[in-house]
């Protein structure tokens, strides 16, 4: 949010006329990037989790960052084609996967997101591709999102979706206001209203499986497939996750370059 604030690009919302304001997660309305210099310019709609997908029935292994690593099942692991790996082999090695120093970053980071390439089946980039290639054991272990995992279970795929012991990963995603619309101002804040609304949250989370914002949206939502999902406490699961907030762009610049440079074969 601080580039696009920067940049001038994104305009305030005003949360007294967004009704649904006042019943949104604090761990989500007051992160990091939702404000900037006093005023709101980012409206948390949608949060999940990164983690690690498995087949029970395939897999015996701790929930670890360290099972995208894993040399037994080797030919058999789908880490996502992003920066994610770098971040999982910090983590592993009890680094701050947010802020990870160059000495390690370019030592035992980049050595294990390396070997991680000789191990990998491939490097995902849709989901739908991962999902088939778990339902088949193509792929045994991979990194995926909350969606993979309640597809897999509604298709009666053996699967789990592991809590990481070095802390399972949290996002949000939301909207904002951009500078140049044409759009009037009160219908602009009456869509932000509605996305953060129960009854949109409820959908979101019975069709996707992902969290709202709203937690109201869980009180309305279908309690088996709350409880399916492990999102009966989503207070206590997002307090435990770790976010990643927005990061400093010469930071992201490194991190992005050093995949790139090991993703191509260096």
């Amino acid at each position: 949010m601080t580039i696009w604030t920067d940049a001038g690009i994104v305009l305030p919302i005003d949360t007294s006329r967004l009704s649904n304001w006042e019943h949104l997660f604090p761990t989500l309305s007051t992160q990091k990037g939702v404000a900037y210099d006093g005023e709101t310019f980012f409206a948390p709609t949608d949060w999940g989790n990164s983690s690690i997908v498995y087949r029970t029935d395939l897999v015996d292994a701790e929930e670890s960052w360290a099972m995208l690593f894993d040399e037994r099942y080797a030919g058999k692991i789908s880490p996502p084609d992003t920066v994610s790996n770098i971040q999982a082999a910090a983590a592993v090695l009890g680094v701050d996967p947010t802020n990870i120093p160059d000495d390690v970053l370019n030592g035992p980071v980049a050595d294990m997101v390396r070997a991680q390439r000789g191990l990998a089946r491939n490097y995902w980039t849709t989901a739908s591709e991962l999902d088939q290639m778990i339902a088949s054991g193509e792929v045994v272990i991979a990194f995926a999102w909350n969606e993979t995992y309640k597809r897999l279970k509604a298709q009666g795929v053996p699967v789990a979706y592991a809590r990481p012991k070095e802390g399972i990963w949290g996002w949000c995603c939301g909207v904002v206001r951009v500078k140049g619309g044409e759009g009037d101002e009160q219908m602009a804040h009456d869509f932000i209203d509605a996305w953060l609304s129960p009854e949109a949250g409820k959908n979101l989370i019975e069709m996707y499986g992902y969290g709202h914002s709203n937690k109201k949206s869980f009180e309305i939502a279908d309690p088996a497939v709350v409880e399916n999902l492990g999102l009966t406490d989503p207070e206590t699961l997002m307090a435990s996750s770790v976010f990643f907030g927005p990061q400093d762009a010469a930071y992201d610049e490194k991190i992005n370059r050093l995949w790139e440079d090991i993703r191509a074969g260096s």
